[in-house]
């Protein structure tokens, strides 16, 4: 893919991504003064590009599923452990949040290993550009599934389960 494409998709979907966020830490807890969905929105697109580092290297697909469960997980355990004020709502939508992950995550990255790549990243991942903007794509693809579930638990708004 020419980087004309992937260099202006990359910055576009950081920009969602921020906007997106910006929008979401209305009603947010906040954690030193930052709204906590900020922070947790962070984490997914942080731990995409800190994976992707070791991932480009290697010229190694096999941790791009894996990273996003791990992402999920993450910032749903940032939520929970920096939240004040969690209630049985919050844990209910991140233990489903939790088990989408597990589940998706280790189906993905068992059939990675079984088949031994991604037919997805074959050329991809011999391209800097290509490659970095998929792993953004993944964080905010990440970001973007989870955030209504993560706007409820860092909400600094409980409401009564039932």
């Amino acid at each position: 893919m020419k980087r004309t494409v992937t260099i202006p998709a990359t910055f576009i979907s950081i920009a969602l991504g921020v906007i997106i966020a910006l929008a979401g830490s209305q009603g947010s807890e906040l954690y030193n003064g930052v709204a906590l969905f900020a922070i947790c929105a962070s984490v997914s697109y942080l731990l995409h590009w800190i994976i992707f580092i070791p991932s480009y290297i290697y010229q190694t697909e096999h941790y791009f599923d894996l990273t996003g469960s791990i992402s999920y997980l993450s910032a749903i355990g940032l939520g929970f452990y920096l939240n004040p004020s969690m209630d049985p709502r919050d844990l209910l939508i991140g233990v489903l949040i939790v088990i989408w992950a597990v589940r998706l995550g280790t189906f993905l990255f068992s059939r990675v290993k079984q088949d031994g790549k991604d037919e997805r990243f074959t050329i991809m991942k011999t391209q800097f550009h290509w490659y970095i903007m998929t792993w953004t794509l993944g964080g905010l693809w990440v970001f973007l599934t989870m955030a209504a579930g993560l706007a409820a638990i860092t909400s600094n708004v409980n409401i009564p389960l039932g």
